[in-house]
């Protein structure tokens, strides 16, 4: 995996997390559902673009690279 990925996915699920608790991590790092159809997936990729390209703008690199430290 790529250091970008990586970064952006640690951002993602740690907002993600910040606004859900008791989410199934583990469950949502094997990726989408398997009970979601490849229309359905499409259409919530659509349905995330604006928001993706929205908290792509509020990550903080120096708070990620923070967290990926202390994880080491």
């Amino acid at each position: 995996m790529s250091e970008g990925a990586y970064l952006g996915a640690l951002s993602t699920l740690s907002v993600v997390t910040s606004h859900y608790d008791g989410l199934d991590l583990a469950a949502i790092a094997e990726g989408f559902a398997p009970s979601r159809t490849e229309e359905e997936i499409d259409a919530l990729e659509k349905e995330a673009a604006p928001a993706a390209r929205a908290l792509g703008g509020l990550v903080q690199p120096e708070s990620v690279l923070q967290a990926q430290e202390d994880e080491e």
